[in-house]
């Protein structure tokens, strides 16, 4: 992420989607597309951050998230980041 500040030096503005980990213990309440994802995740030992890592990661790479839009996939969200 601090990699973009000098591959694009006049961004004003940076729309990132992704899903997060849940941090749900699996139950019949969790999505089914959750449990897939995470699952296949594990298997090929893709680390999924949690929206709290996600955040974390931002202030520490000199972006500030203005705004969060939750998307129609489960645990899932497009972040409105600003650099600081």
């Amino acid at each position: 992420m601090r990699n973009f500040h000098t591959a694009f030096p006049n961004v004003k503005r940076f729309l990132l989607c992704d899903t997060y980990r849940s941090g749900i213990v699996p139950s019949s309440d969790i999505p089914t597309f959750t449990l897939g994802f995470e699952l296949i995740h594990s298997f090929m030992g893709q680390y999924i951050p949690s929206i709290t890592e996600w955040m974390s990661l931002f202030s520490e790479s000199g972006w500030k998230c203005v705004q969060r839009q939750d998307v129609e996939a489960p645990f899932s969200t497009i972040f409105d980041l600003r650099p600081e």
